[in-house]
């Protein structure tokens, strides 16, 4: 894939890991079932805090966490837009998460005592670390210039529609 340079958009990375948007929404979705319990069990309220602590977690890094929450079930239906007569399934960017726990990851491995004289802990350079973590702004965009991730990437569209399919 090839990223699309547009006036007026700055973008901290070039790099995507791309899933349909429906398959991360399945995944909160069978989170959020496998830990959910009657109101009457013991542990309900311990599950709830929970699931709320997990969907913060993601939300302080995602944007769009609570607008997924609130539709979720429209989310696990493959959502899809019509951008400028095409029509597009929406996207779910990965990379992000994955940059961001591969720093947290070597940062925990350089301070436990078995791990950090390890080759491939020696071996990491400085770039990795959570200091350089991206943020959850990492794209800045002029209100009339604004990306929707699909799974083919960014599309800068001028016209938003619902999808035919």
């Amino acid at each position: 894939m090839t990223v699309q340079l547009v006036p007026g958009v700055m973008v901290s990375h070039s790099q995507h890991v791309i899933i349909p948007l429906e398959v991360f929404a399945k995944s909160v979705k069978s989170f959020i079932d496998n830990n959910t319990v009657d109101k009457k069990n013991r542990n309900y309220a311990v599950k709830q805090r929970y699931v709320a602590e997990e969907m913060a977690a993601i939300s302080s890094v995602w944007d769009y966490c609570g607008e997924l929450l609130e539709n979720l079930d429209i989310y696990c239906r493959k959502p899809s837009l019509c951008l400028d007569g095409v029509d597009y399934e929406l996207g779910f960017d990965m990379f992000k998460f994955i940059y961001n726990i591969t720093n947290i990851i070597a940062d925990f491995c350089r301070r436990i005592d078995v791990l950090r004289d390890k080759t491939v802990v020696k071996g990491l350079d400085d770039s990795y670390t959570a200091a350089y973590n991206i943020a959850k702004r990492d794209v800045l965009c002029s209100p009339e210039t604004v990306p929707i991730m699909t799974t083919m990437g960014f599309i800068y569209a001028q016209q938003v529609c619902r999808a035919k399919t």
